[in-house]
This record gives C-alpha cells, structure tokens and sequence, in this order.
C-alpha cells in the first residue's frame, strides 16, 4: 500500500508538472513570446527568461541517472546541466526535446518511477544564461513540386547555408515539401518551435499553387488577411494588375521586411518565419537584408587541413578528433579528385577550432600535410618537454635554449637556417621553448641561398610558415650574408646553429662560442653539439617534425646542388635508379658521402 501510495503521488506530481510545463515553457532556442516580432535578435531579450526543464533527485550518484538521461542533457557551452546542492541533483533538459514527461518516453519513465526514493520532481526553472550560452539556428523548409521533380536545380540553400554560417546562425535543418498546405504548416509549426529562426522558400506568388501564405498562418495559428500596407507595395509595383494584390493576403499579425534589389519589394514576416521568394533574383538579396537585421552568435569558425592521402587511411584519426570534439567542433573530410588528397574541414568557435586542428595536424603525418601555415603548436612542444624526461640530449639542446632566452632577448636572437635536417631540429626545439615559456615575438630566420635545390627553397618556404618565422633571405658566402643583415639589424647578438660534432669547423665549439676575430661579432648557440646522426632522426620521425623532401630520396647531407648527390650507401637494392630515405642509414660515418 506505501509503494501504491507513493506511485499514485509521483503520477499526479507528473501530471501537475505536465501541465506547467505546456502552460510556462519557452524553448531555449526560440525568443519568448514577449519578443517574438522583433526585427533584431536582441541577446538580452532571450537570455533573461529562459525556462529548462529539469529533473530533480535526493541522494543519488549522478552516474546512476546520467547513461539514460544522456541524450536528452542540454547542451550549451558553459551552462553544466548537472548540477549538486548539498544532497540534491538537478538535471536540466533539453527543451527542444523534452517538454513533458511524455516526451521522455516510456521505458525511462518506468525507470524513474522505479526510483521513487530518489525522485523527486519533475518541473521547469528560470535560468539566466549569457550571450555564450546561447547558440542561435535557423531551419530552412524550400516549398515546391517543381524541386522535388527535378525541374528546377535549386541554388538557395546553398546560398543561406553560407551566409548564415558567416552571421554566426547555424542552419540545423533544411525541409523540402510539395505544394500541400497541411504538410508545410505542420513542418513550420514545428520549425518555429524549435529553432531561433526559419526561412521559407518559394510558394509567395499569385496562382493557385502558391500556398505558403496560407501554410504558415495555419501552422502558427494566425490569421490570413489583407495588409494594407503591403496592398500599396503591390500595387505599385503592378499598378494595372488586380490580381497582383492577392499577394498581399498575408498571416497577420505580421511585418514586412523590404528589400530593394533593384526594385523595391516586401518579404512578410510571421513571428520568427521568413516567406522568401523562390526565385533566386529575389532570394538572395533578401537574406542580405534579413542576415544583417538578425543579430546572431559570433561567427562559426572554418579550417582546412589538406593531406596527400586517400580518405581511408586516416579514418581512425578522423573518428578519434571527430569523438574528442562531438558537440564543438564539426570534422568532415572530402576526396579531391583532381588532385587526389583528402580536404579535412572544422568548423565551430574559433577557439576550439584552432585547438582542434592543432591537436589534427600533431596526429596527422607532416611530410603529407600541403598547408602548413602556423601548424606548430603548443602541443607539439608538450610532446617534446614530454620526450626530455627520458632523453638527456633532448633535455641538454632545451636548457641551453632556454639559458639563450634568459641571456638575450627575443629580438636579438635568429637562427642560421639552410634546410638542411641539423638546422631543423634546432628551430623545432626552439619553437618548442618560445611556445613553453610564452615568447610571442617571431624567430628571424636567415636563410643563405647558394646554388640551392629547388627542393630546399620550397621547404624553407613552408617551415617559414609552419613555424610563423621572420624570414630574410641573403646570397653567399655567409660572411657577407651576417655582415649585411648585422647592419641592417645590429640590435642582433646570438645565432642559433645546427652545428654537431665532427661538422667541419665543430672541433673547438661550445654551446655559446663567440665568432672567429674575423667574423661579425656574435655569439653562436649550438644547441645539438653533441647529438649524433641516429638522435636527429629519431626525434624529427618520433616528433613528426616536417623536414625537405631530399632526405626521403637518398639525400643525407645537403650542401649546394652542384656538389650534393644522393647517398651511394642508400641505394636501393631492388631498383637501382632509386634510394631509400636519409633515415635508413646505419652507418653514421657516411653521413657526407653524398658530398662531392
């Protein structure tokens, strides 16, 4: 009988809430009736009273509600909809999903009144939320038989997609429904319902089968009358046409949003649903005006990764960033054809956005990788602090790097950059230290051109962006080179080299050795003195440090083209018009065989 007792409590308490909740909710995502009407999306009207519904539980552990509750948490960028007071746990909803117990379905009512002792309530809550909680959206419902045989190609949706992405209102649906009244007034009631804003497309003008009109009013529940002001509109524009004033007869009540393009004409506006033209002519400059009325979220972020590889074999890097980011980031990856490599697009806040792609382009092998602008990242630097705890060399290069920073400032140091794999590692290991201790200024990077391959200026091109340098370009020989760039820079006093011992000249260095006497007058940083051939390509393999493509064809040391040719010891036994990469090279002591 208690049992009996308590469930006929809980099902009038469902009820009750049942009933408020019809009588009081407000969908998050649509203005409240006080401000439906209004031209602007006006962010302090919809974050001052927005209704939740929520659920209520004493004395629970929120991982023994959250697996069934899951799919229907509301989700928002800062709001938690989980939340805990003393012995009390609140869950708030989704309002656009749920606005009933009804809605919950079935089998998790019957789960929650299972767990009568620890339910309590089912009910709504007024919430403050900030403009950073809200996300605006729109739904687009295209309206016409001739769509959906395929007589006209319909150019539109693509249109608003764009623009509305650009305003910062992401387009959550788009319908395509024939000529039926009840079919497009049942897809708008529900439109308006859910999302902040709805374009309707086509189906405004006089003849029979342009219903929209009298769809929308339908479904909003409004009446279709004559506007008088849009009667004069129409009638100027067919000032011999009396049919032309049929198209006045409109939901009421209404606004009118004009639009001149080149003439000037009306697109009527019920609540939050837009009546657009089909026609593209009209179409498009019409969301022009409406786009800059609305006032939306901040703008939806978008970045490119293109990669040199087909779609399936990064798939499990694309589903692992795809789950990391569900909710915040949109990841889709696209073949191109012409070229054959994969587009991988995000999109979403630009904070997340840019974090995400860094985490992407970290995972993703970078000699593969064909945009490199400022792909180095905070993570990439992590990962080599992480690898310095094991590897005293690594460790050794970062503290003589970071002993640099603190003797100079970041406007006196460059690096000596040629391509060459030794300088690599160094300007790696130097972003990693300026990303590590927040240097926001720029590396000069001098690069002196002597007789270069074409392979190594387009590296340096692309290191120039990856690691966002200053570049200056100087011709040989070097003297001549730091001569010139001292004096157009003399406040410079250290140069970051990629020098190793038994490098010609590497005898009597140190990690700071001052310029020979004849020499401008530096001091010369050698972070990797005392790395051997086996350490550089391990950490640019494990660290997936981008590096010129020479070295994937038989090249281990570069000098100028003339005196550089690929490796004798790397040739390949299978096919000898080809080498096996720079990498595969056991023998350390032929490095420069390649040297002529």
């Amino acid at each position: 009988m208690i049992v009996s007792g308590r469930l006929n409590e809980i099902t009038r308490r469902f009820l009750r809430a049942q009933y408020c909740s019809y009588a009081k909710m407000t969908s998050l995502l649509v203005p409240p009736e006080s401000v439906r009407g209004m031209t602007r999306l006006d962010r302090d009207a919809f974050t001052k009273t927005v209704e939740l519904p929520y659920l209520r539980f004493h004395d629970i552990k929120p991982s023994e509600i959250l697996p069934i509750m899951k799919k229907y948490l509301f989700k928002s960028r800062r709001f938690k909809p989980v939340q805990n007071a003393d012995d009390k746990t609140v869950i708030y909803l989704d309002p656009n999903l749920i606005t009933s117990l009804d809605d919950l379905g079935a089998s998790i009512k019957k789960q929650l009144l299972e767990m009568y002792e620890q339910f309590e309530e089912f009910g709504t809550a007024k919430r403050e939320l900030s403009e950073m909680e809200v996300v605006y959206t729109a739904g687009l419902i295209i309206i016409g038989d001739e769509i959906l045989r395929g007589q006209i190609v319909d150019t539109n949706t693509s249109y608003l997609a764009k623009r509305l992405r650009a305003s910062g209102i992401r387009l959550r649906r788009i319908t395509v429904v024939p000529d039926v009244v009840d079919e497009i007034a049942e897809i708008v009631r529900a439109a308006s319902q859910k999302y902040s804003v709805v374009f309707t497309s086509g189906g405004v003008g006089p003849t029979h089968d342009d219903v929209t009109f009298r769809a929308i009013a339908k479904g909003l529940e409004l009446k279709l009358e004559a506007h008088e002001e849009l009667i004069n509109v129409y009638s100027d524009l067919f000032p011999n046409d009396e049919e032309a004033k049929r198209l006045a007869i409109v939901p009421r009540p209404s606004e009118l949003v004009y639009v001149c393009a080149p003439k000037k004409y009306a697109v009527v506006k019920a609540k939050n649903v837009y009546a657009l033209p089909g026609s593209p002519k009209y179409f498009q400059p019409a969301v022009d005006v409406i786009l800059r009325q609305l006032k939306g979220d901040s703008p939806m972020h978008f970045e490119e990764v293109d990669v040199n590889l087909n779609e399936l074999s990064i798939v499990k890097i694309l589903d692992e960033h795809a789950e990391r980011w569900k909710g915040k980031v949109n990841l889709g990856s696209y073949p191109q054809t012409t070229e054959e490599f994969t587009r991988i697009t995000l999109e979403g806040d630009k904070e997340d956005v840019l974090q995400a792609k860094a985490e992407l382009l970290h995972c993703l092998p970078i000699q593969k990788i064909r945009n490199l602008e400022n792909g180095f990242s905070i993570h990439h630097a992590r990962s080599v602090l992480k690898t310095a705890e094991n590897e005293p060399h690594v460790e050794s290069s970062l503290n003589i790097l970071r002993q640099c920073y603190k003797t100079y400032k970041p406007e006196e140091v460059f690096i000596s950059f040629n391509g060459g794999k030794d300088c690599t590692v160094v300007l790696h290991l130097a972003a990693c230290v300026a990303s590590l201790e927040s240097i926001s200024s720029p590396l000069l990077c001098l690069y002196v051109t002597a007789e270069p391959f074409p392979e190594v200026d387009s590296f340096v091109e692309r290191a120039f962006k990856y690691y966002g340098l200053q570049l200056v370009k100087k011709e040989s020989p070097m003297r001549a080179a730091l001569t010139s760039l001292l004096r157009e820079r003399p406040t410079l006093k250290a140069s970051l080299m990629g020098m190793r011992k038994g490098d010609p000249g590497s005898e009597n260095l140190q990690p700071f050795s001052p310029t020979d006497p004849s020499w401008p007058n530096l001091i010369r940083v050698n972070p990797i003195l005392h790395w051997t051939y086996d350490h550089i390509w391990k950490f640019l393999l494990q660290h997936n440090v981008p590096y010129c493509s020479l070295y994937d064809e038989g090249y281990t040391s570069l000098g100028t083209k003339s005196t550089t040719i690929p490796n004798p010891r790397l040739r390949d036994p299978k096919d000898s018009s080809s080498y096996l990469p720079a990498y595969t090279l056991t023998d350390e002591s032929a490095e420069r065989q390649g040297r002529v």
